[in-house]
């Protein structure tokens, strides 16, 4: 999804821009111009009018769809169509250990698969006339009933899904770190409804964070965020926190790990709506909402929303005065996708973005500015294989280092040439990616 990047790009000296398209030497003296430069991120402007103020409930979705990854066989899901279900009722479990429950009451209207190849099954839910709003507890005679005990099987029967990575909580809290982090942003740090969780739900937060140090064992915390003003909410917590800001660029969240990883600090980055949902485990409420922002210029009220797991976009998209027209983007303004028409809101789903119109400028080929460059946060030189010569594509892969490629996009949001770089590297990656079993046969024989 297009972004515009803010800021001035470092200017090359003219007999190092002249000749970026004409040789492999001025590939490598760029290469050596720039190396001092790069892995900054990028600063992005999504354009776009943002949410602001409170956390608002939206308790009246058309229908809920909950995805049953993993589940092929209908006769595995615990509902039928026809029957009544409560909020918090399980519907499944599937392969990976988690447990789908209903996020609201209602009745099971059918069991479906999503478009495309690889869609899931899923349960489609049509809410009762009577709704729901918040976090509510689960139903009479299935409560999750804390004891101090059985803390770790009852967090992991709660099935909590972090929302940075779509991973169980309890799977990340097993890693080994000298440090948790509770990431308030997401990697675009101006998109998103984390700070505005941890401002609204402080109080499920902190109790998230105890309990995450008691069963991870790692007494050192660290809150990043974007918003200030949070350091002070959290002081009447008691909690000893240490806080690092987002400075605004993007990939923040990479940008924070590389910085530990300078300091030797091994991390685990946990969303901050996943903390919440830990805190509220012990007062027997699983994870059945999500905190999504919604904005865009096609909307005419901005708003964070915390909505049923499950409910489809358009229903909240209307609570929010959208004008029925515009491009609808699930994510952020780097790496969002079209939204296809058919995927609900899911525990991952932090941003809903709506454009009247999207525009970049385009060029027919690479322009030499380095702008990819400075943008990849491991150091990757996407320009390189960019050029349009590719003949020796698999030898300009080792050259810019494709084989480090995370992915981000960065580079690609970065490009005013409107090119993907991403994909190039990607591409030029695999390429390396085969050429190592064969060297490896090679010496064998």
């Amino acid at each position: 999804m297009p972004a515009r990047q803010s800021g001035r790009s470092r200017r090359l000296p003219p007999n190092m821009r002249d000749g970026l398209l004409g040789g492999r030497k001025a590939e490598f003296m760029r290469g050596l111009y720039l190396l001092g430069h790069c892995m900054d991120g990028i600063a992005v402007d999504p354009g776009k009018k943002r949410a602001r103020g409170e956390i608002r409930p939206f308790s009246a979705p058309e229908t809920v769809t909950l995805p049953l990854p993993g589940i092929e066989d209908p006769a595995q899901c615990m509902a039928s169509p026809g029957d009544s279900v409560r909020r918090g009722q399980e519907l499944a479990r599937l392969p990976g250990g988690n447990i789908v429950r209903a996020s609201l009451a209602g009745v099971v209207r059918e069991l479906r698969r999503l478009p495309g190849e690889r869609a899931p099954l899923c349960v489609v839910i049509e809410p009762a006339a009577s709704g729901c709003s918040g976090h509510t507890r689960a139903e009479p005679g299935k409560k999750l009933r804390w004891d101090e005990g059985r803390a770790w099987e009852l967090v992991a029967a709660a099935g909590i899904v972090d929302e940075l990575d779509g991973r169980l909580l309890t799977e990340k809290l097993e890693e080994k770190a000298d440090v948790l982090v509770v990431c308030c942003v997401g990697d675009s740090v101006r998109e998103g409804a984390g700070d505005a969780v941890a401002a609204g739900m402080a109080q499920d937060v902190a109790a998230g964070i105890r309990l995450a140090q008691e069963l991870a064992r790692i007494p050192r915390c660290m809150m990043f965020t974007g918003d200030r003003a949070l350091k002070k909410a959290y002081a009447e917590t008691e909690l000893e926190l240490e806080w690092t800001f987002a400075r605004g660029r993007y990939p923040a969240c990479m940008l924070l790990r590389r910085q530990l990883e300078r300091e030797e600090r091994a991390c685990v980055l946990l969303g901050v709506q996943a903390v919440a949902a830990l805190g509220r485990v012990r007062r027997g409420m699983f994870q059945l909402t999500a905190v999504v922002e919604v904005s865009g210029d096609a909307v005419e009220r901005p708003s964070f929303l915390e909505v049923p797991v499950g409910s489809d976009v358009l229903s909240i998209l209307r609570a929010c005065g959208w004008s029925g027209s515009g491009s609808i983007y699930l994510g952020d303004c780097v790496r969002g996708r079209l939204w296809d028409r058919a995927e609900p809101v899911t525990q991952t789903t932090r941003c809903i973005s709506v454009f009247r119109r999207l525009s970049k400028p385009g060029y027919p080929i690479c322009i030499g500015c380095g702008r990819c460059e400075r943008a990849c946060p491991v150091g990757v030189r996407p320009w390189v294989v960019c050029q349009p010569s590719q003949d020796t594509r698999k030898a300009l892969a080792r050259l810019c280092r494709a084989d480090r490629c995370v992915g981000c996009g960065a580079c690609s949001a970065a490009c005013p040439a409107a090119l993907d770089p991403s994909a190039a590297v990607q591409e030029a990656a695999a390429a390396v990616g085969a050429e190592k079993p064969d060297r490896k046969e090679a010496e064998a024989e």
